[in-house]
């Protein structure tokens, strides 16, 4: 139940890190640092490209930055937002159909397979400017005996 501790014993002593994601061997997380997204921009500043921003998913935190942006909608209108190739950014008020990238590998599902670890929110200095949920898209199965650290 959310909210509650809970403890797990194990055969095996590891450490286990504050972030780490515990599953199944039969339905593991994807763990990559590039994925599709959509985010609602809240920011008072935009959501640039070229800029870093801490994302949080769970109890996950990374770096990240906008890889590319293939479509920006705005919100009120339901319209898409045409903007210059230099002009690579997310305005407030705004969703975008874009592609993240972390510094480090992250554990996430996709949104509508399962909702806790398919959803994020991005901060901008010390303020949640922004939401998301992880698309689907042709991410690599997740392989149980390499993570993709080892690779």
């Amino acid at each position: 139940m959310a909210g509650e501790s809970i403890g797990i014993t194990l055969t095996e002593q590891i450490f286990v890190a504050r972030g780490a994601v515990a599953a199944l061997e039969t339905a593991l997380p994807y763990e990559l640092a590039s994925f599709k997204a959509r985010v609602f921009w809240l920011g008072k500043q935009p959501f640039s490209k070229g800029k870093n921003y801490k994302l949080k998913l769970a109890t996950q935190e990374v770096e990240c930055s906008i890889e590319s942006i293939q479509r920006v909608i705005d919100a009120s209108t339901l319209e898409t937002v045409s903007r210059k190739e230099n002009e690579i950014f997310v305005g407030r008020h705004e969703v975008a159909e874009l592609t993240l990238h972390t510094r480090k590998l992250l554990s996430f599902d996709v949104h509508a397979d399962i909702v806790p670890t398919g959803r994020f929110v991005i901060v901008d200095g010390f303020d949640v400017a922004g939401g998301g949920i992880i698309a689907f898209d042709n991410y690599p199965p997740a392989n149980p005996r390499h993570s993709q650290q080892e690779r």
